[in-house]
């Protein structure tokens, strides 16, 4: 699987997702007999810039489970920068070509910032994922971390 991102800062993200869809690929390569077909690479965008109602989206995470790919990414609001209005974002896709909508995991309705998400397997087989994140608060032009 080889997933892109189109838009603003989009060659380092899509760098990011070629390279983590290069070490699932490698491990899943690994883990099969040597029999086993080769899998085809596919092509796919689960989030794009200036869309649905975001600036940008970064740090994008893809987690392979029984059930099927979840994408993780930082959502920009106001601005592609570091610090201010980001929100949690996710897209489930079944097949790694279509994504269903996106799915607002944290953020909503606060001017905090949401980001770095790293997604654990909990239960392969079951599809649970568990996201660790960090947290900045802005208030009035300053960051503090919690």
């Amino acid at each position: 699987m080889i997933i892109h991102q189109t838009g603003v800062r989009s060659r380092h993200s899509a760098l990011l997702w070629t390279a983590l869809a290069a070490l699932f690929g490698s491990m899943l390569s690994t883990a099969q007999s040597a029999t086993a077909p080769v899998a085809q690479s596919i092509t796919s965008q689960p989030f794009a810039a200036t869309s649905e109602g975001y600036t940008c989206f970064r740090i994008p995470q893809p987690v392979h489970t029984a059930k099927g790919i979840l994408a993780i990414a930082e959502a920009r609001v106001d601005h592609c920068g570091d610090a201010g209005d980001i929100d949690l974002v996710a897209k489930w896709s079944a097949d790694g070509k279509t994504w269903g909508p996106l799915q607002l995991l944290r953020g909503a309705d606060d001017d905090g910032g949401y980001g770095n998400p790293v997604p654990v397997v909990v239960d392969a087989a079951e599809g649970h994922v568990n996201v660790l994140y960090a947290r900045n608060d802005v208030v009035k032009g300053k960051r503090s971390q919690i």
